[in-house]
Formats: structure tokens, sequence, C-alpha cells
């Protein structure tokens, strides 16, 4: 899954992947609805979004838990993390790692 073009997902409370996409940001899918409450390292660059995907719409991400969309669309990590804490952790090594490769590029 990590380096696909993420597809257009749909969420159950009626929200679409690309439309969070639209701003030009990286997007956190917290697909627990709760992981990402305490999530350190939060940043404007980076939209977090919690809640379950829709049941007509998981197919190949039934089981993921979490994931970080690039904002072109391609899934730069993703989770299949039950835990909350290890799932949290996970959520933000993600974000710093992408953080770290954004600040590699503009130099």
């Amino acid at each position: 899954m990590t380096g696909r073009r993420a597809p257009d997902l749909r969420f159950a409370d009626g929200r679409r992947l690309f439309e969070l996409l639209r701003g030009g940001c990286r997007v956190l899918l917290d697909l627990t609805g709760g992981a990402a409450a305490g999530l350190p390292g939060r940043t404007p660059d980076t939209v977090v979004h919690t809640a379950p995907l829709a049941p007509h719409d998981r197919g190949a991400w039934r089981r993921v838990t979490a994931a970080l969309v690039r904002p072109d669309g391609h899934v730069a990590w993703a989770a299949e993390e039950t835990d909350p804490e290890t799932l949290t952790r996970s959520m933000s090594g993600a974000l710093t790692a992408m953080a770290g490769q954004g600040a590699a590029a503009a130099r």
C-alpha cells in the first residue's frame, strides 16, 4: 500500500479523501477514530482526519487503522496496528519522518 496512489476513500462522516487533499496538505487518517487525539507534533501542513471508513468503502483498506497520505495522493505510510498507544507512536514517527523529508527537499 505504501507508495501507491490512494483511492478516493469515503468515511463514515460523509467526507472523502480527495476532498481532504484539496488544500495541498498531507492527510493523516486515523481510521480508529481516536488514536490521533493525543498526537504530539501536529503541524499546520497536516490535516488530521479521525473517522472510520464507510462500510462499503473498505476493500483493500479493511485492516488499515491509520495512514499518512502525501499531498499528491500517494500513501507515505500505513499501519494495521490495533494497540492505541503503539499506533499513536507510529503516527508520530511517520509525521516526523515526512517532515524531515520535506525539509531535505526544500534545501
